[in-house]
């Protein structure tokens, strides 16, 4: 199941590549209240993708904290400002 899903409210991510040996991923985060795509490349486990959103200006890190065979679990941390 290739669906993005939801990892937080307007936030959804989306995988189209995963290797569970090696534990990367890529695809993708949309940003509904942005109206942006960020792309995630050979993302690793426990690396954070850092971002910002426009919307209201907060940091964000996704963090993978697992990558198995066409899924990926991890959490999505809002950085206090």
């Amino acid at each position: 199941d290739r669906q993005p899903r939801e990892v937080a409210p307007g936030i959804r991510l989306g995988l189209s590549w995963t290797d569970s040996r090696s534990g990367r991923a890529n695809g993708w985060l949309w940003m509904e209240p942005d109206q942006r795509t960020i792309w995630l490349h050979n993302q690793a486990v426990n690396q954070p993708l850092v971002f910002r959103t426009y919307s209201d200006g907060k940091q964000r890190e996704l963090v993978l904290t697992n990558v198995g065979s066409g899924s990926a679990q991890g959490y999505l941390l809002q950085v206090s400002n």
